[in-house]
């Protein structure tokens, strides 16, 4: 998986086995040593829409504050881009430990400008990273998709991406909220509550959001025109319903 170390990372912040809460103090590094030997997993694939805007270098990998370049450390930044929610969401669930990475290479913070440019080479390079991980055939993964587009986007191509890992039955796709500032809307800026809304996806509780229905243009209504009264040929005035002029009889 080196190949693909600036650009992913695993579900694990802090230490191996964390238990304390995180909050924006926390230590949010990918922990390092054998103790990950087994808690990394890829029963699941946690993919984002597009890569962080973190600080990077020259080669653009993700870079320490010190300027060094640090391998893994997508996801795993700073309380500045709420990467703490993230940990405190996987904190203690089947998750933690999972493969993280993102579907598009673009870097762009604004989601509106993510294109799909490129999209057919990065699933293929989606389903070589599930093979990295050994996880095809009856071991493919369950998906885990942040927010709505990245969601929309996995689902559209899931027949490629089963086909291409030889999944032995229907891929398991779930959509969870953003971790993002720009998400507050969503999890009220609130730790807690982006905690229980991840394990309400995770439980199946939440229904993933569905493309809008089409906006059907709705023409006014005109009125009828009015029936053109009848009239008596010889005196013009307008003849009864028995249509015989009493005028003219």
């Amino acid at each position: 998986m080196s190949a693909f170390r600036f650009d992913a990372s695993w579900a694990v912040w802090g230490a191996a086995t964390q238990t304390e809460p995180f909050d924006d103090r926390s230590d949010l590094c990918l922990p390092v040593g054998p103790a990950l030997d087994d808690v990394l997993h890829a029963r699941d694939v946690l993919v984002g829409l597009n890569q962080s805007s973190v600080a990077r270098d020259s080669a653009g990998r993700p870079v320490s504050p010190a300027g060094a370049s640090v391998p893994w450390a997508n996801f795993h930044t700073s309380a500045f881009h709420n990467d703490h929610f993230l940990a405190e969401a996987f904190r203690g669930t089947e998750v933690w430990g999972a493969y993280m990475t993102d579907l598009h290479e673009q870097r762009e913070s604004d989601i509106r400008k993510v294109h799909e440019h490129n999209i057919d080479a990065e699933i293929s390079s989606l389903i070589s990273q599930m093979h990295l991980l050994g996880a095809t055939g009856e071991a493919a993964p369950r998906i885990i998709c942040f927010g709505v587009k990245s969601y929309r986007r996995i689902t559209a191509w899931a027949g490629t991406i089963s086909r291409g890992i030889a999944a032995s039955g229907p891929l398991t796709i779930l959509q969870v909220p953003h971790w993002s500032r720009a998400n507050a809307s969503v999890h009220r800026g609130q730790i807690s509550v982006y905690r229980g809304l991840v394990h309400a996806a995770l439980r199946g509780e939440v229904r993933p959001a569905t493309p809008p229905a089409p906006r059907r243009r709705v023409r006014p209504a005109t009125s009828a025109a009015p029936p053109v009264p009848a009239v008596c040929p010889s005196c013009f005035m307008t003849l009864p319903a028995t249509g015989s002029c009493d005028a003219c009889a």
